[in-house]
């Protein structure tokens, strides 16, 4: 008996990496993003969107994401990686402020009428811990937790590292 194996393509979305300028996403969560593209295994409506406190900007993001692959994946079609740097993008803003909030609002709003996002969200925290809560409020009190008029949309939260203490 042949068993079919159905192969789900994950629903439209928009990644938000918190602490995006650290070293994490550079040599392992953007690769291992880059991989899924490169297996037909992202969504055609995907954004990424990283979140720190250094002032950069799109281009400067992508440069740096640019970098990481270049180191930690090797060589790869250019055409390919132009395309897949194209859907990352970069708010500025620290993770405490309502104001960063404010503005990853306004460019995730953006992204679901220009990218498709349909209002789904996942928020990755690649930030210490004694942060997570505070994000987790700041999401909370920006609405961004909601799903939006007209979409069925949906958030997660996945916190990187464990909590707690070791003793």
């Amino acid at each position: 008996m042949t068993t079919m194996v159905s192969e789900r393509m994950p629903d439209p979305c928009a990644l938000i990496i918190f602490g995006a300028s650290g070293d994490l996403t550079r040599r392992k969560l953007v690769p291992a993003i880059w991989y899924l593209q490169e297996q037909d295994r992202l969504p055609e409506a995907f954004a990424l969107v990283g979140v720190a406190r250094r002032d950069w900007d799109d281009d400067y993001f992508r440069q740096q994401m640019r970098e990481g692959i270049a180191e930690f994946v090797g060589e790869v079609e250019q055409g390919a990686l132009d395309a897949f740097l194209a859907r990352l993008y970069y708010v500025c803003g620290d993770p405490t402020d309502p104001a960063t909030y404010a503005a990853l609002k306004s460019r995730l709003e953006a992204l679901d009428a220009e990218c498709g996002t349909s209002g789904n969200r996942c928020y990755y925290c690649s930030v210490p811990p004694q942060v997570y809560s505070e994000i987790v409020e700041e999401i909370a009190a920006a609405g961004l937790h909601h799903q939006l008029p007209g979409f069925h949309g949906w958030s997660r939260i996945i916190v990187e590292k464990p909590f707690g203490h070791d003793h």
